[in-house]
């Protein structure tokens, strides 16, 4: 059981503040597909250990689904008995999935039950609040949250390998001219061209290592593409050294199959990976500048 907890100030809880472009209603109706379906929503409500507040929701509208069609509740105690199972789940103090609403309108709830003032309004104020409450806190989260990712770990973990290699030879390719520098007559530092030898292996070692590790391709992201199922190539596949290991007829419909429908969700995603990018590419840019700029080699490494 979960401890009650007071919402804040209302709100409209059909519109979410910071985005226009999609609704809690949207998403409650059915009128958005992935990644900002109600399945997508509640899977995110429940890796937040607030699922109830949904149930709740689907509850109250089994509930007055119920009393419309009359088929199933047609008494009025059958309408009281009804109500009296969304209570003992949802709101009582002691009910096993509490919902979080105002002490007050528990009481209200509690004490129209206890008087078998009951009808199809019984819950509205109490479901007007848990919606409240979804649309301040969880659902602005699950919109920030819902397209973060747009590759597999398995992928990723690839990319970050990928990136640690081309860093690694960057680094090496330094150290050569260092140890050039120092231990031979060739004044390799003294080029600042050599310098830049490096920075190709240092730019696609920074992106893909940034890749990998967020699990984004900023090229996918800009598609608006998941990469759910398309397999890998290896390095010398990657630089057209090796027969490929993907069927690319196979790779273009797993890409068209994973292609985000959702309008928002494409622009969320197009603008993480365009971030990303330039991320790289600046984090790139400077350590080169850095390089490019040190003095001649003689002045800061004398061997």
């Amino acid at each position: 059981m979960r401890s009650s907890r007071r919402p804040q100030s209302a709100v409209n809880p059909v519109s979410s503040p910071g985005s226009s472009d999609i609704s809690l209603e949207d998403v409650l109706s059915g009128a958005r597909v992935a990644p900002y379906t109600k399945a997508n929503f509640m899977a995110f409500l429940e890796s937040e250990l607030a699922e109830e507040n949904l149930e709740f929701v689907d509850s109250v509208k089994e509930y007055k689904g119920a009393i419309a069609d009359g088929a199933s509740v047609g008494s009025a105690d059958e309408v009281v008995e009804k109500a009296q199972e969304v209570v003992d789940v949802y709101i009582h103090t002691e009910a096993p999935k509490q919902v979080n609403i105002s002490s007050d309108m528990r009481s209200e709830v509690i004490d129209r039950l206890a008087e078998k003032q009951v009808d199809g309004t019984i819950f509205d104020e109490a479901e007007k609040e848990v919606k409240t409450m979804m649309g301040q806190g969880p659902f602005i989260r699950f919109l920030k949250s819902a397209v973060t990712e747009n590759i597999s770990q398995d992928h990723a973990n690839w990319r970050k390998r990928i990136g640690e290699i081309n860093l690694v030879i960057a680094v090496t390719i330094m150290v050569t001219f260092m140890c050039l520098q120092g231990f031979t007559d060739v004044n390799a530092l003294d080029s600042r061209f050599y310098r830049l030898l490096g920075f190709p292996f240092l730019f696609t070692g920074i992106s893909y290592y940034q890749s990998g590790k967020r699990c984004v391709c900023s090229a996918l992201a800009v598609q608006g593409v998941y990469m759910s199922k398309k397999s890998h190539k290896t390095w010398w596949e990657m630089y057209g050294l090796g027969k490929k290991n993907v069927d690319e007829e196979n790779v273009a419909q797993d890409e068209l199959e994973n292609v985000i429908q959702d309008p928002y969700a494409r622009e969320q995603l197009r603008k993480l990976g365009v971030r990303y990018f330039y991320e790289s590419i600046i984090l790139s840019v400077i350590s080169m500048v850095i390089i490019v700029l040190l003095p001649p080699g003689d002045d800061i490494y004398p061997f």
